[in-house]
């Protein structure tokens, strides 16, 4: 079991993960919590921790800083980071430093603890399997006891997990030959180095193309089977995702590529590009945007959690950006069995969004109140001025301020002000500064005027939404 030390300054918001999160569903276990860094690297000096869970604001040691002296001290203890709202600058540095993930309390009000912890489990393996690559070098050591070289193998592959491999059996030459599973829906056929007959239409023939497909790794390698398997179950989690082709049932791999091809783990900058390119809805309207992204993800080929990760980020952002309505594929987001499966799941909502605004609006308008939405979300805690903003989409005061309201489903007044208000909620909960100060975080110069608008919105005033549980 992985042991797991929980980090937040809130009470409540410790008691909350210990006790309703699924951990041992996930092969986790809670040895311990702090309510602060200092006290957490206490904790560390006299236990055995493998993952880290903490908060960002937290007084006497932020978590920036705990995941420092954590990375320093315990290379080994992976990091995921707990926040209370989605602030990219601080999620951008936690990454940068070594955090794995990171897990927004939204998440958990919404009771999607499962998905979190899911998606965490996934990266930690996805680190291990890299890590046991990595340790690996050009000669592989025969493992007591197993077969030598492997001239040829068949790997059957169970697509989504829930097929019966007895099914199989309808395929003559499997009924000759032993068929062992080796974990991770895969299926080895043991040939005894000699590769059977197969085809592109052999399952089709039996029924069986829609939940299996053959993987015919040839070539000659002088590692033992526990290396073959581990291998190969590498492959599948990483490479296989992006290769699968839907309809496509025969795949071959030659033993070179399964056993000296390095996994590569794209930098955290190239991770943040792509978060950002997917976040910011351009890809949405403008063909050549998307192009450019599908295919730096195809090149890159993130793990498949942190490529989850990007999605579920992204698409907080998206409910954010524009009325939920226009997105009504949202509601079937799930994790994607294989990339293509996700780039039919992209195709939906490109087709949701631009069949709804294209009834109104040309692709050359969406795109500008596009690239306005994103120039507001980065300067709201500025001075923001509607000209600011119709400027930026080149387009007129009168024309802009119609065609923001009818695409974002809220005026641009109305628009601005949800923005600043929510930012200020989080000011309020996370940080202990002056009212007048959070004002000026949020665009406002003048308290009164902000706490005005504040306690229309909200039903409180500053003050006294501060003072309410966290």
């Amino acid at each position: 079991m992985l042991k797991v030390l929980i980090v937040d300054d809130d009470k409540l918001v410790r008691k909350g993960l210990i006790l309703t999160m699924p951990w041992a569903d996930f092969g986790m276990e809670v040895v311990g919590e702090a309510n602060n860094g200092v006290k957490a690297l206490e904790f560390l000096a006299g236990q055995e921790v493998d993952l880290l869970v903490t908060d960002l604001e937290m007084p006497a040691m932020r978590g920036i800083e705990l995941m420092q002296h954590v990375k320093a001290a315990y290379p080994h203890i992976w990091m995921v980071v707990l926040t209370f709202h989605q602030d990219f600058d601080n999620i951008q540095q936690a990454l940068r430093i070594g955090a794995i993930d990171y897990i927004a309390k939204v998440q958990l009000e919404q009771e999607r603890m499962e998905e979190v912890l899911g998606r965490i489990a996934n990266r930690i393996r996805d680190e291990r399997m890299l890590d046991s690559r990595q340790r690996l070098t050009g000669g592989f050591q025969e493992a007591p006891g197993m077969t030598g070289e492997h001239k040829g193998s068949i790997v059957f592959v169970n697509l989504f997990g829930k097929a019966d491999p007895k099914a199989l059996q309808a395929i003559p030459f499997v009924r000759t030959l032993p068929l062992t599973g080796i974990g991770f829906g895969l299926w080895v056929l043991e040939t005894g180095g000699a590769i059977p007959d197969t085809d592109t239409d052999i399952l089709a023939r039996y029924g069986l193309q829609h939940d299996w497909a053959i993987i015919r790794v040839s070539g000659t390698s002088g590692s033992g089977k526990n290396e073959f398997h581990g291998r190969l179950h590498a492959y599948k989690e990483h490479a296989f995702f992006y290769d699968y082709v839907p309809g496509q049932s025969l795949y071959e791999l030659t033993a070179d590529k399964l056993f000296y091809d390095e996994f590569h783990v794209p930098a955290e900058s190239e991770m943040l590009r792509l978060r950002e390119g997917w976040t910011a809805l351009f890809w949405a309207t403008d063909d050549a945007v998307y192009e450019e992204l599908h295919a730096e993800t195809q090149r890159l080929r993130p793990p498949v959690s942190r490529l989850e990760s990007i999605f579920y980020s992204a698409a907080a952002e998206w409910r954010r950006i524009l009325p939920e309505s226009a997105f009504p594929a949202l509601g079937s987001m799930q994790p994607f069995p294989f990339w293509a499966n996700g780039v039919e799941w992209l195709h939906a909502v490109r087709r949701e969004l631009r069949g709804k605004l294209r009834k109104t609006y040309s692709d050359e308008v969406l795109q500008s109140i596009m690239k306005a939405v994103t120039y507001i979300r980065k300067h709201f805690n500025q001075e923001m001025r509607l000209a600011d903003a119709a400027k930026e989409a080149n387009m007129s005061r009168s024309y802009f301020s119609q065609c923001f309201k009818d695409i974002v489903g809220q005026s641009f007044n109305d628009y601005v002000r949800s923005l600043r208000i929510a930012h200020a909620e989080v000011l309020l909960q996370q940080t202990a500064n002056p009212i007048y100060w959070v004002a000026e975080q949020c665009g406002y110069v003048n308290e009164k005027y902000f706490s005005r608008v504040f306690s229309e919105r909200i039903g409180m005033l500053p003050s006294e939404y501060r003072q309410m549980p966290k």
